[in-house]
């Protein structure tokens, strides 16, 4: 699924640096409303980002092809319009949306 990430710069607890490289597997939960409760999202599953060159890059935004590694996550809930965010540990390094 193509997604466009909104990485968090350094300044505001983010990464150094955006990782390296054309693939970067870490954490990610889904995000089903506005955060109204801990139940409004999923729990952690690895997520696969595959990024390539894109017109669309701007500083920390970044167009990518993400998919779970765990052939039991929850694929069905990768669609158009969905937000995620990337997780190092406890914290978060990107938010993202499927496009």
């Amino acid at each position: 699924m193509r997604a466009e990430l909104k990485w968090v710069s350094s300044a505001d607890g983010g990464r150094a640096q955006l990782p390296t490289g054309n693939r970067y597997v870490t954490a990610a939960q889904i995000v089903r409303s506005k955060l109204r409760s801990r139940d409004d999202i999923t729990g952690d599953w690895s997520m696969v980002v595959v990024s390539s060159p894109s017109p669309r890059e701007q500083g920390l935004t970044t167009v990518c092809d993400v998919s779970f590694l765990a052939p039991n996550a929850p694929h069905h809930e990768l669609v158009s319009g969905v937000s995620f965010r990337l997780l190092e540990g406890a914290k978060t390094v990107a938010h993202g949306v499927i496009l």
